[in-house]
Parts: C-alpha cells; sequence; structure tokens
C-alpha cells in the first residue's frame, strides 16, 4: 500500500477524482451500448460507428482496469452514493430554473408581452409544484402514490416559497 505517499487532502482529492472519472466512464459506456433515449424535448441517439464504439469500450475497460488498480494501491475505498440525494439537489436547481422562468423573470431577455404570464405562469407553478413535491417526497422518504396531488405543497405554500 502508498496510502502513506499522500496527505488527507491529496488522499481525498485523488479519491474524488477517480471516484468522478469512473461514473463518467460508466455512463459513457452505458451510452456506448446504444441505448437511444427520445423524451419530450429531447433525443439522444449515438451516431458512433460500431467498430468506434467497441474501440470506445475498449479504452473504457482499460479506464476502469486503471482505476482499480490505483483504488488498491491508494487502498481507495468505495463509498456509497445516495440517489436520493442527487434528485433532490438536481430537482433543486430545477426549482430555481423554473422559477426563473416565469413570465416577470424573462424581461431580462427583453420585452415581455402581457399574455404571457397567463399563457405560461400556471404552467410554470404546476411544475414548481410538482418539483417540490418530488424533493419532498424523496427527502421524507414517503413513497409516491398513484395519486401524486396527495404530496403536493398547498398553493400558499408554493406561492411562499417561489417568491425567494
Amino acid at each position: 500500500m502508498m496510502d502513506d505517499l499522500l496527505n488527507e487532502s491529496q488522499f481525498n482529492s485523488l479519491a474524488i477524482v477517480l471516484r468522478l472519472l469512473e461514473q463518467d466512464l460508466r455512463q459513457a459506456d452505458e451510452w456506448l451500448q446504444g441505448a437511444d433515449e427520445t423524451g419530450i424535448l429531447y433525443r439522444r441517439k449515438l451516431r458512433l460507428q460500431p467498430e468506434r464504439r467497441a474501440v470506445a469500450r475498449r479504452h473504457i475497460a482499460a479506464a476502469l482496469r486503471q482505476i482499480a488498480e490505483l483504488s488498491r494501491q491508494f487502498d481507495l475505498q468505495p463509498v456509497d452514493d445516495s440517489p436520493e440525494a442527487t434528485i433532490v439537489s438536481e430537482m433543486s436547481e430545477r426549482w430555481a430554473n423554473l422559477v426563473d422562468s416565469r413570465s416577470d423573470k424573462l424581461n431580462r431577455y427583453g420585452d415581455v408581452d402581457p399574455r404571457l404570464a397567463q399563457a405560461l405562469d400556471p404552467s410554470l407553478d404546476r411544475l414548481i409544484e410538482l418539483t417540490l413535491a418530488l424533493m419532498s417526497t424523496i427527502k421524507s422518504g414517503a413513497t409516491l402514490s398513484d395519486n401524486a396531488e396527495a404530496v403536493v405543497p398547498s398553493e400558499s405554500q408554493t406561492r411562499d416559497s417561489v417568491q425567494i
């Protein structure tokens, strides 16, 4: 073991960098396996030729082997990752973006048509409510029932939080 070659900060930095690289490599490998994604507002389709995919996947496998070797060499241990925390973190950022997309905030990009508030804001407010409900459900550990309305904050709670 070479863990005595690094001080605590260096050790933590190395562990974080390698962990993030491993996560990204595994995500890239998943995409390289060719699963296309089609959402409402996006499409993800890998256009890389099969032979290039194979080469890329070999590079990923080699990089993962190197990470495993460094992990053994410096006694880097796996860390439990919480998908719940990631969801709450991402939804918190999306909530802020939704709030900043309301008609009264869009004037930073130019004049806002007075009719926009009526056309846009109710739908954004509903997405804001649902985002807050999702975060609340995950934070509380509750299960999301078929009736999502049961976990949606009241209008006054949403209005208060939207004005932040």
